[in-house]
């Protein structure tokens, strides 16, 4: 358990042990609300004053009022933080929140140590009880109990769990009768890391619902969600944030309507599910092989690459134009590759869309998209984009959604500065990678590398040779770990 974690529970052992399991409050002798069971897609908001990483973020007065917002946004559950200590919550806002909503599905988001506390939760008018496994790692018979004692209340267990050994735990438990929320904090560092989240979603039977938790900051956040398979999602501090904000009440509406309309649009597309999935099955790194602009080269490069990349720039000598995509997608092997379109400019850009319409790219891949006046990339608000797309930067930014590519040659076959890109997590590197080099970059542990012209004769001209050749050499270098 972390030192954060630990403060937290001694805190609360302490309110316990001088109040009871009521922590002072005056609880109902028996239920008066009824039992609401979650449904899916499960869109949780939470009622959430402030946090350990954030501080304060709202003084919310009247609970109820928030919730009901939430509700007529969409949401069809409400997380209520009752930890009293670090987050500024109670059971109070949990009772005048059902109350309000008898109707709603309401979430106890605590750090509950006790069976006791289970039932406090049930006369309360909680629906769903937090259990954080985190906190019972060297105690699962304790977890077992308190999982049991939420079965025994009629009340659904959301498991949290951070990473694969807790997983492990959590699916010890009788889990279908529970949800699993994957959280994408770090508990040690309390930074977020989405990739690892997904990739744990991956490794979750598919029976078992399983939500998103911590790391939505914006609607395209909620679109990958989507897109890779989560049922579901909690969200707080983003939204706490628009109540500090001038037009309060629009902004935490847009934003909660946003996000639900951007997940729902996520899981129509498989792009980001199937990425992750290779994350998970193949040997690393994912290799891209990019500015494709000959199909004899592109189907050679279709037994080998994971990723196929078309460069959408008219300036570019690897520029291919939409009626290559439609020939190329003819074959049955690129049809069923994953296939990136490069853009960079507002041209590139509106072509890249109207061939991800059209079923012909399946993701885009932005350049000049760093420090984005107002934060539009061409007059385009990518926070909330609603198809695939990762950048390439010029400078690790481990806080982005997904996936960033450093992008340090941009075609021109430049070098990457090894030294100052190691220690990174959720690596992709384009920029001089060749088979020379090749294992001083497998050295680095990256997610993905990034192919182009190392496979080139000359600028814009693809080689075969060097592609069978640079494989070749991969399928050496994978057989020495």
């Amino acid at each position: 358990m972390t030192e954060v974690l630990l403060d937290i529970c001694n805190a609360k052992r302490q309110r316990i042990a001088k109040k009871g399991f009521t922590l002072g409050h005056v609880i109902p002798y028996s239920r008066t609300h009824p039992i609401i069971k979650p449904t899916f897609p499960l869109f949780i908001a939470e009622v959430k004053r402030k946090s350990p990483s954030l501080g304060s973020l709202k003084d919310i007065k009247h609970p109820a009022l928030l919730a009901t917002a939430y509700k007529d946004c969409g949401a069809n559950a409400i997380s209520v933080l009752c930890e009293e200590d670090y987050f500024g919550g109670s059971l109070n806002d949990l009772m005048e929140v059902k109350k309000a909503l008898p109707e709603i599905c309401v979430l106890r988001k605590d750090f509950i140590l006790e069976p006791e506390e289970v039932e406090v939760s049930y006369l309360a008018g909680a629906d769903m009880v937090l259990l954080i496994v985190n906190l019972f790692l060297d105690d699962f018979k304790k977890l077992e109990l308190l999982f049991n004692t939420c079965l025994k209340f009629n009340l659904t267990p959301l498991v949290e769990v951070h990473d694969e050994k807790e997983l492990e735990m959590a699916l010890k438990l009788d889990i279908d009768y529970g949800i699993l929320g994957i959280n994408s904090r770090n508990l040690d560092t309390l930074k977020i890391n989405k990739l690892n989240a997904f990739i744990l979603r991956q490794k979750v039977p598919s029976e078992i619902p399983v939500i998103f938790e911590s790391g939505i900051d914006n609607s395209y956040d909620a679109f990958i969600v989507g897109s890779v398979r989560f049922e579901g999602f909690l969200v707080g501090s983003y939204l706490m944030q628009a109540l500090n904000m001038p037009n309060m009440k629009q902004t935490l509406f847009s934003r909660l309507i946003n996000l639900i309309a951007s997940f729902k649009a996520g899981a129509q597309r498989d792009f980001f599910y199937k990425l992750v999935n290779m994350f998970v099955t193949k040997k690393p790194p994912l290799i891209k092989v990019c500015g494709i602009n000959n199909i004899d080269f592109a189907l050679s490069a279709s037994k080998h690459a994971h990723l196929l990349g078309f460069v959408l720039v008219k300036s570019s000598p690897r520029f291919v134009d939409a009626k290559f995509l439609e020939k190329i997608n003819e074959y049955e092997n690129i049809k069923n590759a994953l296939k990136i379109g490069v853009v960079a400019d507002k041209e590139s850009l509106k072509l890249g869309l109207e061939l991800i319409k059209k079923n012909l790219l399946d993701c885009l891949q932005l350049h000049e998209a760093e420090d984005l006046d107002n934060g539009l990339y061409f007059g385009l608000d990518l926070k909330e984009a609603t198809f695939c797309y990762y950048k390439a930067v010029k400078n690790v930014d481990s806080k982005d959604s997904l996936l960033n590519l450093l992008d340090s040659s941009h075609g021109e076959g430049i070098e990457a500065d090894l030294d100052s890109i190691s220690g990174f997590d959720n690596l992709a590197i384009a920029g001089g990678v060749s088979e020379a080099n090749l294992e001083s970059f497998l050295n680095l542990s990256p997610k993905l590398i990034d192919l182009c012209s190392a496979l080139e004769s000359s600028k814009g001209i693809k080689d075969t040779t060097k592609l069978e050749s640079f494989f070749n050499k991969l399928n050496t270098c994978n057989c020495k770990k």
